[in-house]
């Protein structure tokens, strides 16, 4: 079965104009207890292990939301986006500093799931400026993402086409593959 599910980016839609991603969330034991993925702070690199960022994009790929995280933010990585108006559906993703670039189920919205009154896209990137052109921070969203996948075919040091980018499940890539 599905052993990644610890990496899986989660969306819950409210019904309210949010959603929320939260990795981990479906990693549920026999018992009911959720094992979510650590945010562990620290200098060796070795032990050092979070979730650098969480990225959403709408049906046609567009990035809407996105928030970077630190080692010592609390786990599970967690946060609340507004759904911005014509949005149809949705897809989480995540970049995990050792294991690479995961993506969650895609997600179809119903009607009133997206707030009418949100036109642009949520930047939670800590170093977007509350005020800024919509060019910029659209930008600054998309680099954030060409360097997660440039660290998962870097670092891990495989071809995308031997393991897709980014990992979903049911793939050849389950539990942390490639280490």
């Amino acid at each position: 079965g599905n052993t990644n599910l610890k990496h899986k980016p989660s969306l819950t839609v409210h019904g309210d104009g949010t959603a929320t991603v939260q990795v981990g969330h479906e990693n549920v034991a026999l018992d009911g207890s959720i094992t979510y993925h650590p945010m562990s702070a620290s200098d060796d690199k070795d032990i050092v292990h979070w979730i650098n960022s969480i990225w959403v994009a709408d049906q046609t790929g567009s990035i809407i939301a996105m928030r970077e995280f630190l080692p010592t933010d609390p786990s599970p990585a967690t946060f609340t986006f507004d759904v911005p108006a014509g949005t149809t559906k949705l897809t989480a993703f995540e970049y995990c500093n050792k294991h690479g670039l995961f993506a969650g189920d895609e997600i179809t919205l119903s009607a009133g799931d997206a707030d009418a009154s949100v036109t642009e896209p949520t930047c939670d990137v800590d170093e977007c400026p509350q005020e800024t052109v919509d060019f910029a921070r659209e930008v600054d969203c998309l680099a954030f993402i060409a360097e997660a996948k440039r660290r998962q075919i870097e670092f891990n040091a495989y071809s995308p086409t031997v393991y897709s980018v980014p990992y979903t499940l049911g793939t050849d890539n389950e539990k942390h593959s490639p280490y």
